[in-house]
């Protein structure tokens, strides 16, 4: 019985991917579609399920990826967020929409404030995110190096002797601030 549902299932999924372009993106969203059951030839609106039913690790993985790359990308006709307000779109999410477990790993992974964020400290100072915590660290408390073109330091947000420095906001930047960036 079993075998005989994975056979068609195979079947479904085989012919999917033929009108598909074959590039992988695609194929994850087909493959996404397919699993949540929801019509694969139409835009996926949101990442929510058609139906409760356990989905594959894979699935579950790819519509965190999608959501996430939605909010900071603007796709779909929304406007860019910044990526700790991406993040907080997850973790508001966790349990209702997205897998908790995956959520708690993909935000230490990637960490609130993604290298490359410019943000502004409790200290006053603005600063680039160069290195995400560690997983089993905290994601709040990344390594940034600050925008000062006569003391360009990297400070550790992790490090018992910056525990009172803290990043206040993720920002944009002027173009004078960009150049002192790269």
């Amino acid at each position: 019985q079993k075998r005989q549902q994975f056979e068609k299932n195979l079947e479904d999924v085989a012919k999917i991917l033929g009108r598909l372009e074959g590039d992988e993106v695609s194929t994850l969203r087909a493959l996404l579609t397919y699993e949540r059951n929801l019509p694969f030839d139409r835009p996926i609106a949101a990442p929510f399920y058609s139906k409760k039913r356990p989905l594959h690790i894979m699935t579950r993985i790819t519509d965190l990826c999608r959501a996430y790359d939605l909010q900071v990308q603007g796709l779909q006709g929304d406007n860019p967020r910044r990526p700790d307000l991406a993040m907080k779109y997850l973790k508001n999410r966790a349990g209702k929409n997205f897998d908790p477990a995956l959520v708690e790993l993909f935000v230490s992974t990637v960490g609130i404030y993604p290298t490359g964020t410019p943000v502004s400290l409790t200290t006053g100072d603005k600063a680039i995110v160069v290195r995400t915590p560690d997983p089993s660290e905290s994601p709040e408390r990344p390594v940034v190096r600050l925008l000062d073109r006569q003391n360009p330091k990297l400070v550790d947000l992790a490090a018992p002797e910056n525990n009172h420095i803290e990043i206040a906001a993720s920002v944009e930047l002027q173009e004078e601030e960009m150049n002192a960036a790269s």
